[in-house]
């Protein structure tokens, strides 16, 4: 009998709340044998791996000495599946949307090796809904773009090059647009909108979004950047342009119970308040107190994982998890001033949230 032949496993993790996972991506979770994670990854979905699973952390945080290079990563999940074991290569939010899961698959290819994708909720979509932002509206937003406002400046010619003046021009025919990862270079990047957009026009940064620590901005692009400064907001976040930003603003203002129906998917969550910096509208959305949405019940999910043994072992991990993530994100709710300024920049090639 021949060796297993190994697979890997591209799975999008999602924008923040490990509950917001696929059901695809908990299952494959599961049963993983190696993980090979990046730093947006929440540590309740690493405890849903097995215990016996090996975890390989990737980094992709800006700064971070610890990142492995593209090329290495693409070397172990290579090498692991070629050892006959299943891969998981658990990335935030969805692996194909500015997280280099293209790449990965080249490679796979290049190597014989046979690979899954299994799509996550990116947070390009899912921060502004739960900052009450839509991204189309039928009388403010026709279409919807996403664009990287984190790109390598050397990359040879001009056909990967962001469409600044094109994109901004668009949008003010009535559109949206979405930047990711423009933590550290978001006043350049709302300059260059600027350039074709009226200062006036409507823009919010929402941070770690979906989170106990989720907070949100509402400005325009001549002010957003002086009051994400002021406010100590850093990444990760995402930025949102356009008039249907407006509705967020309308709702944070009107206080506490409109806010909460903003945040409608945090039913159980309590609303620490908002608040005005200048002439924009500030949301804590969650304070360090707030709850968040927890797991389903592990009865509810024993028909998924088919294994009691590591349904136990799951319970326990997550429950673990669960402290680790709190430290880290009730962190910077108690301290946004700090936390942002400290804040870690995503790698150009780590999809935020």
């Amino acid at each position: 009998m021949g060796e297993r032949a190994g697979r890997v496993y591209l799975v999008g993790a999602g924008p923040g709340a490990p509950d917001l996972i696929t059901v695809r991506g908990e299952q494959i979770l599961r049963r993983a044998e190696v993980v090979v994670y990046d730093y947006l990854v929440s540590p309740e979905l690493l405890a849903l791996a097995p215990p016996d699973a090996e975890l390989i952390y990737a980094g992709k945080k800006g700064g971070d000495g610890g990142n492995i290079g593209q090329t290495e990563l693409n070397r172990i999940l290579i090498e692991r599946a070629r050892a006959g074991r299943r891969v998981v290569r658990l990335k935030g939010g969805d692996p194909f949307i500015f997280g280099r899961g293209g790449e990965e698959a080249e490679a796979l290819v290049a190597a014989g090796i046979t690979f899954e994708v299994v799509p996550g909720v990116t947070s390009a979509t899912a921060a502004p809904a739960s900052a009450g932002i839509p991204l189309t509206h039928r009388k403010l937003a026709s279409f919807v773009a996403f664009l990287t406002a984190h790109q390598d400046e050397t990359k040879s010619g001009q056909r990967n090059a962001v469409a600044w003046d094109e994109l901004a021009s668009a949008a003010k025919a009535g559109g949206t647009l979405v930047l990711l990862m423009a933590s550290a270079a978001l006043r350049d990047s709302l300059a260059r909108l600027a350039r074709q957009l009226p200062a006036t026009t409507p823009a919010a940064v929402v941070q770690w979004a979906t989170t106990a620590a989720q907070r949100s901005i509402v400005a325009t692009i001549a002010t957003l950047a002086d009051e994400v400064e002021r406010a100590g907001l850093g990444a990760p976040s995402v930025v949102v342009v356009g008039e249907a930003a407006t509705l967020a603003s309308g709702k944070q203002a009107k206080g506490e119970e409109e806010a909460q129906r903003a945040g409608a998917r945090h039913d159980d969550v309590d609303v620490a308040g908002s608040g005005i910096v200048g002439d924009a509208v500030v949301r804590h959305d969650q304070g360090p107190g707030g709850k968040r949405h927890e797991l389903p019940a592990e009865e509810e999910r024993e028909g998924i994982v088919g294994d009691d043994d590591q349904v136990h072992a799951g319970k326990k991990g997550r429950e673990e998890g669960e402290h680790a993530l709190r430290r880290r994100f009730v962190a910077a709710v108690a301290d946004p001033v700090e936390a942002g300024a400290a804040g870690p920049e995503i790698d150009d090639d780590q999809e935020e949230g």
